[in-house]
């Protein structure tokens, strides 16, 4: 399962379907996967409008408890650096968000997802957008205290400062220094696949 902003909804995340693909080659199992990330979405606030965690409900729900979901991979964080207030909301910067309340908000999530999937592990990133460098690095710290405490089922997943960011700060794997390009999309299914372990 899926949960995210724009890099993981659909049409700029296009790097789910070859994932898929992969994992069942590797696997020799057959992955699928139910995509519920919003374009816009953040931990402080859902698409701009709906709360976070008042909203957990609108993005679990559609899922049955019964589907087999042995992944969760979340991607959050960018949104909320840079509209820390929601869209319009004020100055952007990790310095006008509210770290306590993003780390329950982000842990109310996790434990939602645990509790309805007990056997998911739960994958998230550690985000990047150029021009942020040092905020993206408060939030990796950020999303490690809240992981710290629920390890083993909720892990680091792939690291966008790393790998998205590269030697040439974004230009070959974003289309805008935020969202992935085509071999972005690409790089993004071979970095979840080696953190997935497979």
């Amino acid at each position: 399962m899926l949960l995210g902003d724009s890099k993981t909804s659909a049409p700029l995340g296009t790097w789910q379907a070859p994932l898929a693909a992969d994992l069942t080659a590797a696997s020799g199992f057959l992955w699928s996967y139910v995509n519920r990330a919003v374009a816009g979405a953040s931990v402080e606030y859902l698409n701009g409008v709906q709360r976070a965690p008042e909203s957990l409900s609108w993005l679990l729900d559609p899922v049955p408890a019964t589907y087999a979901v042995p992944a969760v991979l979340i991607n959050y964080g960018v949104n909320d650096i840079y509209y820390p207030h929601g869209y319009g909301g004020g100055p952007s910067g990790i310095a006008n968000l509210d770290e306590t309340a993003w780390k329950t908000r982000l842990s109310a999530l996790l434990d939602a997802v645990h509790a309805k999937w007990p056997t998911a592990i739960v994958y998230v990133t550690r985000p990047w957008m150029r021009g942020f460098d040092a905020d993206c690095d408060t939030l990796a710290g950020w999303i490690a205290t809240v992981l710290s405490t629920r390890s083993p089922w909720a892990v680091a997943g792939d690291d966008e400062r790393v790998w998205l960011k590269g030697a040439d700060n974004g230009a070959t794997m974003t289309s805008d220094g935020l969202h992935y390009s085509t071999t972005g999309n690409a790089q993004k299914a071979v970095q979840m696949k080696t953190v997935m372990g497979y």
